[in-house]
């Protein structure tokens, strides 16, 4: 009797491992994002043919994600019936990327405080028009929502160099030194991260929870942050975001 207990006590403690293992590997939702043909224009208009066999995937709110991506980089679209500020939150090695667009562009970076466990700014937005120069220095460009608008639908456009941790414009606060994933160049026969850590949210004018995806309790519901401050000691969990996968076939 007390044998079979013991068996009994052991296969339970076995499938409560494997229950909590699999929870952990399903806590952030995954996509696979289409390879797409012909140059995305990044002008908010969402032509129908540059997003073409897109991605979608709901933020709530009457709003929906779409994503592409091709040797310019990851498009990400925003279709929505409700003017908003979008953010894209990035997880790049040790750091989060913000990319904000409103009336201009801009960029925080944010690292872990390692006594804190809190995320502080090491770069603050510094807002700019969309222009060619703006895209070369950060790697990304967005539209921008014009005062006004009845809609807020949006396009984004990331740089493959971003994604892979090459472009980073801030000094770390440790002892004044950039931060040694500036510049970094790829070894010969290394593998671009066939993974992408994400969080995306559309800050609506209107109140209430802003469309996002996916939907996590962290430093991306960060209201200051989101309407364009850079505040310090958030709390980011980018084990929670969503994850993509860069597919490789072309969807005709």
């Amino acid at each position: 009797m007390l044998r079979a207990m013991t068996l009994f006590s052991l296969l339970i403690g076995l499938w409560l491992v494997a229950t909590v293992a699999d929870a952990q590997e399903g806590d952030s939702p995954r996509i696979v994002v289409p390879a797409a043909k012909g140059k995305l224009k990044v002008d908010g208009a969402l032509d129908d043919k540059e997003w073409k066999g897109a991605k979608e995937q709901s933020l709530g709110g009457g709003a929906t994600l779409l994503l592409r991506h091709d040797k310019k980089g990851l498009g990400l679209g925003v279709r929505s019936e409700n003017a908003g500020i979008l953010s894209v939150f990035l997880a790049i090695e040790n750091r989060v990327l913000v990319l904000h667009s409103s009336a201009r562009l801009g960029t925080a970076i944010y690292e872990k405080d390692p006594k804190s466990d809190a995320w502080q700014p090491v770069q603050k937005f510094k807002y700019q028009a969309p222009s060619d120069e703006f895209w070369k220095a950060e790697g990304w460009r967005a539209n921008v929502m014009k005062m006004g608008a009845a809609r807020g639908d949006m396009e984004c456009l990331i740089a493959p160099a971003l994604l892979r941790g090459e472009s980073f414009g801030a000094k770390s606060k440790k002892k004044g030194k950039k931060s040694k994933s500036k510049g970094k160049k790829r070894r010969k026969g290394k593998k671009e991260s066939a993974e992408i850590r994400i969080c995306v949210v559309q800050a609506a004018f209107t109140g209430g929870r802003s469309p996002s995806w996916p939907k996590v309790a962290d430093g991306t519901n960060d209201m200051k942050l989101l309407m364009g401050h850079s505040p310090g000691g958030l709390k980011f969990d980018p084990t929670q975001w969503g994850v993509l996968e860069l597919g490789t076939k072309r969807k005709k």
